[in-house]
């Protein structure tokens, strides 16, 4: 993979989208690698006494994660219901909440915004509502309202970015919706035309991973690069009777701006995000792939490891040298005497496989390209495929193992082998009857007889003469001819 750019535009963490220019035009925010703040509504100025320590997952305010780069607020709400009565949505991380409130925080919004707004005009906020907790019927359209007012009303210094911009570029998002700077993501609001679908949320299921474990679960997580839809990653730890972990050093060494974790991320959710340099990391990652976007260079030529044409299953198997790419290569397209193209995702292997239905004795023409993420294709392989066994060498096959037989009923009897592997080419089988056998060896001439190919696993005879006994024996048979034999 190769380094991000080292041309890095001068930015200011509070207005990095803004600072960064034009350079992310050809992103889509699912495209993007977002920092974000996991349980945003609980910093420690907002919580304070004894249970701090447990439940708080930020060191400050909104406005404080703003100015650090957050661009993804991860929220827990909690409807604060008395008596039957609504006093507001404030943010909760278990059994306790937060002095902050959803009101307050589209008044942080708003204040980063209206101050100098055009320093300010091309930065994303995303308020990722998580989880609701104490809603009773209509709760969901109450804060929807506070919301859509809140940001769009009177007093309101940006507006919600729409829904319908979801699978736009940052230039089309940035063009066609001028002074919308909020999104709004979750499944509670209906399809409201405002609200984003819910975003994905990628945990490892219990709060306490040991850092091999959330090692483990992170690099399976960020193996893949097709994702179509926003999703985010949790990379947080806790600490038995303690709460939150401040896991700035690991973050700092999972996520450099070269690894796979950080580039195959979307939105990374983390602690304390000052504390760690999980901002300057993803501005880094966007750049990259920014610049990958826009390559020109084609991945190298895929090359014949091995191949194999198994009869049996007219089935033909390639190992193939993968290609490498300056970006890397993002999949393979492949097609049979010029039909359709089919997508092969990258396995990210030294050496990957292909198989493909060819039929005995028909020619076939495969064409192979490495594809990278600009769409850049490499020079083909091309390869001719027959559907003929090759010849094997020329010393005499090993015999088979009958590995069970049965008689079924009178005129019927089958048996399955084990595979003689080396230099079988086909196998051929015989029935003596009582009369021709002496000391278990046949002395005459076979009663009936069968050849299997050298991908058969047995063989089955239906035409007995009666229910006599009978001898069975099984050759291997090279290409040349020369046989051994199984009784």
């Amino acid at each position: 993979m190769k380094n991000p750019s080292n041309k890095t535009p001068a930015y200011h963490l509070s207005t990095w989208m803004t600072d960064l220019g034009s350079s992310l035009n050809n992103l889509k925010l699912h495209q993007l690698t977002l920092p974000s703040t996991h349980n945003a509504g609980m910093d420690k100025k907002g919580i304070g006494g004894p249970v701090e320590g447990w439940m708080a997952c930020q060191n400050d305010t909104f406005p404080f994660q703003i100015a650090q780069g957050a661009r993804v607020f991860d929220l827990r709400v909690n409807a604060r219901v008395f008596n039957g009565t609504l006093y507001g949505f404030d943010f909760f991380h278990g059994p306790f909440s937060s002095n902050r409130s959803v009101l307050g925080l589209i008044k942080d919004c708003n204040t980063f915004f209206k101050n100098d707004y055009n320093s300010k005009k091309h930065e994303l906020i995303i308020l990722q509502f998580h989880e609701f907790k104490n809603f009773r019927p209509g709760d969901h359209e109450r804060l929807l309202t506070q919301m859509t007012q809140g940001f769009s009303g009177i007093g309101s210094s940006t507006k919600i970015v729409p829904k319908a911009a979801s699978d736009l570029t940052i230039r089309d998002i940035r063009s066609r919706y001028a002074g919308h700077n909020i999104i709004i993501a979750s499944d509670k609001f209906g399809s409201h035309s405002d609200f984003w679908d819910d975003i994905s949320h990628e945990w490892i299921g219990y709060d306490i991973p040991s850092e091999q474990e959330l090692d483990i679960f992170i690099d399976q997580k960020t193996q893949e690069t097709n994702q179509s839809k926003l999703w985010s990653l949790q990379s947080v730890r806790y600490k038995n009777f303690y709460g939150p972990l401040d896991i700035s050093d690991y973050i700092n060494k999972k996520f450099k701006p070269d690894t796979q974790a950080l580039i195959n991320s979307n939105i990374i959710n983390v602690d304390f995000i000052e504390n760690s340099s999980i901002v300057p990391y993803c501005i880094c990652a966007n750049l990259y792939k920014a610049e990958r976007l826009i390559d020109k260079e084609p991945p190298s030529q895929p090359t014949v490891h091995d191949e194999l044409w198994h009869g049996g299953w007219s089935t033909y198997f390639i190992n193939f040298n993968a290609s490498t790419d300056n970006f890397g290569v993002d999949h393979y397209l492949y097609s049979l005497n010029g039909g359709e193209e089919i997508k092969v995702n990258n396995q990210h292997t030294q050496r990957q496989q292909l198989e493909f239905e060819v039929r005995r004795g028909q020619e076939y023409e495969l064409t192979l390209y490495a594809v990278d993420v600009a769409g850049n294709r490499s020079t083909p392989l091309v390869k001719a495929l027959k559907g003929i066994d090759p010849p094997t060498g020329n010393d005499k096959p090993l015999p088979p193992d009958i590995t069970y037989y049965k008689r079924d009923g009178k005129y019927a009897c089958s048996m399955l082998i084990k595979h003689s592997i080396y230099n079988a080419d086909h196998y051929i089988f015989e029935i003596y009857a009582e009369k021709d056998i002496v000391d278990g060896k046949p002395v005459g001439e076979p009663i009936l007889w069968n050849i299997a190919s050298r991908w058969a696993l047995g063989v089955m005879f239906t035409n007995l003469p009666n229910y006599d006994a009978y001898l069975i024996t099984a050759h291997a048979v090279n290409s040349f001819g020369l046989t051994r034999l199984c009784t």
